[in-house]
């Protein structure tokens, strides 16, 4: 029997970054760092549901209406697929083996990369060959051929290079360092002074539709990141991780609804920013 489970999101929101980007013209260092701590955040709570997206760039990520200008969020779901717990060593996508969480994070970091690069594109951009493409991927992420490229970025902390390295070692099943990754950029925020900056499309916008600042106060509250980090993981196992692969194994009767399974899962993790609307994402199972 084959389960297969669609990830619906016909949901209101505004620009992609893709298309914020372009009309902008670029992002300010301010901008690009909160926005690469929560695209990765965004990431983390897909996973932890037990999904991977397997699509993320640009405009997988989309800005709220209004209100909601200052929140970012993940969608295009079209071919995400629940992470399988055992399976090969992870390899690129070029490959056309399975992917894990470790290619979604590779291929945030070659987004976040192209975001601080001011004048030049990634060194594939542009290039039709899927196996030069592939050559010139793993060429950047060597130690030598990372340095060449950030040369040309502007405002990227230094500390990026432990991503690199980290991504380097991980296999199929590790899971993501996310806590040190978001740490890099939201250390880089506090010593730029970027904590009350607005990001680039709020600027000029009126203040009062932005007061609530949501990327701020979600990035920086009272309490430090480690223990933010404590509270996530007391509540994820609240939630119950094997409670999770149980929803998703489960068969449906006839009296049961299919949609309600992972309702309250998927609830929690658009309450953290992953997903727009709650209400209006749905899961569906077929079997």
């Amino acid at each position: 029997m084959i389960n297969i489970i669609f990830l619906r999101d016909n949901l209101q929101y505004g620009e992609t970054l893709r298309d914020v980007r372009a009309r902008l013209g670029g992002f300010t260092v301010s901008t690009n760092l909160k926005l690469t701590y929560l695209t990765i955040e965004c990431i983390e709570e897909f996973h932890k549901i037990g999904y991977i997206h397997r699509d993320i760039k640009p405009s997988a990520y989309a800005i709220g209406l209004e209100a909601d200008a200052s929140h970012v969020y993940l969608v295009g779901f079209g071919l995400a697929r629940r992470y399988k717990a055992t399976g090969k060593t992870t390899v690129a996508s070029h490959r056309r083996q399975e992917r894990s969480r470790k290619d979604d994070v590779e291929s945030w970091f070659y987004m976040f990369v192209e975001f601080f690069l001011s004048s030049t594109p990634l060194p594939w951009a542009g290039e039709k060959n899927s196996e030069e493409v592939l050559r010139r991927k793993e060429y950047f992420l060597t130690s030598t051929g990372f340095q060449r490229v950030i040369k040309n970025c502007d405002g990227i902390p230094p500390a990026t290079n432990r991503i690199l390295r980290q991504l380097g070692t991980y296999q199929y099943e590790t899971c993501p360092d996310y806590h040190l990754m978001k740490n890099i950029f939201r250390n880089a925020i506090i010593k730029g002074n970027f904590k009350s900056e607005k990001m680039d499309w709020l600027k000029g916008k009126d203040s009062d539709m932005v007061a609530a600042g949501a990327c701020e106060s979600r990035i920086f509250g009272e309490k430090t990141e480690t223990e933010k980090e404590s509270i996530r993981v007391e509540e994820e196992y609240v939630l119950g991780p094997n409670e999770h692969r149980l929803i998703y194994n489960k068969r449906s009767t006839k009296t049961d609804s299919p949609a309600g399974w992972l309702h309250s899962v998927v609830f929690n993790i658009t309450q953290k920013g992953c997903i727009y609307e709650p209400a209006r994402a749905c899961v569906f199972f077929f079997l």
